[in-house]
């Protein structure tokens, strides 16, 4: 896909909490018989104004991913409208990584102003299966807003480990 542009994606009140409009761009191209690469953009035309950017690569022979995504939304925004986020704040996250899928390593990152964060380091090792493990820190702020919140702020860490090799379950701990 040598020029990915659609000016106009409407999307419903039903679908995301109120009407909104999208325009989206990119590409995909094979820059080797291997590997591909490709950028894509995704950016609000009404309302406060949204963007998601991403860029990937991967070649197979390198056995190789790079990727970097990034996604910022004002206060009022689609997506803390669609999660029902209360007062709707801003939203900033991130993900990116790259190296070898054999000892791939990335990071993920959000935060919802002043209601939640969370930042984590991500690896994956594959060989004869696919192992990741995802180790990070959840942040939520006091707050005087219900019995759940205050039971659940603080800063809390988490680590998941999992495993998946093709046509097995995915095992997570």
């Amino acid at each position: 896909i040598r020029d990915l542009n659609v000016q106009d994606v409407a999307l419903g009140q039903p679908v995301v909490g109120e009407r909104a409009v999208l325009r989206v761009t990119g590409h995909v191209e094979a820059v080797a018989p291997s590997a591909v690469q490709g950028k894509l953009s995704v950016r609000r035309m009404d309302g406060p104004a949204g963007s998601l950017d991403a860029t990937g690569a991967y070649d197979a022979d390198r056995r190789s991913l790079a990727l970097d995504v990034s996604l910022a939304e004002p206060a009022g925004g689609l997506i803390a409208r669609a999660l029902d986020v209360p007062a709707l704040p801003a939203l900033q996250g991130e993900a990116k990584g790259a190296g070898p899928l054999s000892d791939w390593k990335g990071h993920v990152a959000f935060s919802f102003a002043q209601v939640a964060a969370m930042r984590a380091d991500v690896a994956i090792r594959h060989a004869t299966a696919t192992d990741f493990t995802v180790d990070g820190t959840a942040t939520i702020p006091p707050g005087d807003r219900g019995f759940a919140r205050r039971l659940v702020s603080g800063a809390h860490r988490f680590r998941v480990d999992g495993s998946y090799k093709r046509g097995d379950a995915l095992t997570l701990s």
